[in-house]
């Protein structure tokens, strides 16, 4: 316990459970919520769908010319991690104005007659201020994730790359989209604003995404994966690039897919970007139930679900502060048309389904899994969300259900959706565990593991280890 106490990766683990927590809250229950007063909220999956779908492909088919940032907050975030050196990073910019300029202005030239949008971004009835915050988070997590599936150092990412950098535009469209427009790429407002002649608040749609980008930089590269270069290196890196160097509203079923699509995309994107760090839990239930899987120790069980909670509590906090003031939903999740016993069940299955997903596809015992765990997860989550929305909101993760509960002060039956996603996640550990795919360690080295942690982590880097065997399925 104490080894773990006084380690920095054991740290930097409690460190992202925390930041995902706040992410992940932050993008679902924004998207959740919404905005009263969006004139087109049937547009909003269609369009995040486009956006993210077209990062997507555009990423695999440019990626190994140019790493396909296709976006300055990007360009920024990799300057600001030494990636690029300072003269690609200008030229790339520049670049990326020059084609959403033209882009906008081909578009403008071959719309309909009876079209007069442009797509410009502007502020749907919330502060310039609160607009800078909903472009910072979103941003935020786009380039944590660009740099988390990117980094070389890493052994256990699978899947595709761009699919995960895809998924995450489209999360944060479905987050922003009814408050600002989504800009998340100052070249994306750039273009149609240019080509309009409308700059109104367009000052928003830079520093939001630059600030968010460049602290997405400085957080992964100083705190939660550090790089160990030396300064002088990592100046080099800038001067003459990498080479030269020596690495609750009503919901119809519309509003209810897209929730259910926010907050599957907020866990995959979210676990492909801190799966190496903490295992990416977000979730007491799943936390749990991996200690009952005898793959955590006590000690970080605890830590890991204080962290969540108060992530949780946080960006509540932050969406809370954000929204429009038309909006007096903050997501809190209640049971429709159900009775207790019924919500209990619902919230009980819907995440004994998740949490066996997550036990199953980080199983480093098995060799037949092949594709992406983080996307298996999300999809889960999404499931979860379409089978359970419509009578509990949808709680299958108690933090979740905690922090806009603790915020609003709304805490009735409030228990359900902690006895529930608890319970299941317990169950789904169990079964797994000891009926449907058995393991043979005997008590003792359990038992280690809850109190130690798990017995084959180095001691010098022993989380780092643990997580990439648990993620790895190449």
């Amino acid at each position: 316990m104490m080894k773990e106490l006084k380690s920095k990766a054991f740290w930097r683990a409690v460190l992202a459970e925390l930041l995902g927590m706040t992410l992940f809250i932050f993008l679902s229950i924004g998207a959740a919520i919404g905005n009263p007063n969006n004139s087109n909220p049937d547009q909003e999956v269609k369009v995040s769908l486009a956006f993210g779908l077209s990062i997507a492909t555009l990423a695999q088919s440019l990626g190994h010319i140019s790493g396909a940032h296709l976006n300055p907050a990007v360009t920024l975030g990799l300057l600001a991690s030494c990636q690029i050196s300072l003269l690609k990073a200008v030229m790339y910019i520049a670049a990326q104005m020059l084609g959403a300029a033209v882009a906008s202005g081909i578009v403008y030239g071959v719309r309909p007659e009876n079209v007069t949008a442009l797509g410009v971004n502007s502020l749907n009835n919330i502060s310039s201020s609160q607009g800078i915050g909903v472009e910072l988070l979103a941003t935020f997590q786009l380039v944590l994730c660009v740099l988390a599936v990117t980094d070389k150092r890493r052994r256990d990412v699978t899947g595709s790359a761009p699919l995960a950098i895809g998924l995450s535009v489209a999360l944060g469209h479905l987050t922003a989209i009814s408050f600002t427009g989504c800009g998340i790429n100052p070249a994306r407002s750039f273009g149609p604003a240019v080509i309009m002649g409308d700059f109104e608040n367009h000052w928003v749609y830079w520093v939001g995404p630059m600030c968010g980008g460049v602290a997405a930089a400085l957080i992964y590269d100083f705190l939660l994966y550090p790089k160990y270069d030396d300064f002088p290196e990592r100046m080099k890196v800038l001067v003459s690039g990498p080479d030269a160097a020596v690495g609750d509203k009503d919901t119809g079923p519309e509003q209810e897919v897209k929730v259910a699509l926010a907050f599957g995309l907020a866990i995959a994107t979210l676990a492909q970007s801190l799966c190496h760090i903490s295992g990416a839990h977000f979730n007491p239930a799943i936390t749990l139930a991996m200690l009952i899987n005898c793959q955590i120790s006590i000690f970080r069980a605890v830590f890991y679900i204080l962290a969540q909670m108060l992530g949780a509590v946080f960006a509540s906090g932050i969406v809370y502060g954000l929204r429009p003031n038309t909006t007096d939903s903050l997501g809190v999740n209640k049971l429709n048309g159900v009775d207790v016993a019924q919500g209990f069940g619902i919230e009980f299955l819907a995440t004994f389904q998740l949490v066996l997903c997550f036990i199953a596809t980080t199983d480093n015992r098995r060799s037949d899994v092949t594709g992406s765990a983080p996307l298996a997860i999300g999809l889960s989550v999404c499931l979860g969300h379409l089978a359970a929305i419509r009578y509990t909101g949808c709680g299958i993760n108690p933090a979740r259900s905690f922090g806009p509960a603790v915020i609003t002060k709304g805490f009735e039956n409030h228990w359900v959706y902690w006895v529930g996603p608890i319970s299941g996640g317990l169950v789904a550990a169990l079964v797994y565990d000891y009926l449907l795919h058995p393991k043979l360690g005997d008590l003792t080295e359990r038992l280690k593991v809850l109190c130690y942690g798990p017995e084959d982590a180095p001691a010098q880097e022993p989380l780092l280890e643990a997580n990439a065997a648990q993620w790895n399925k190449g």
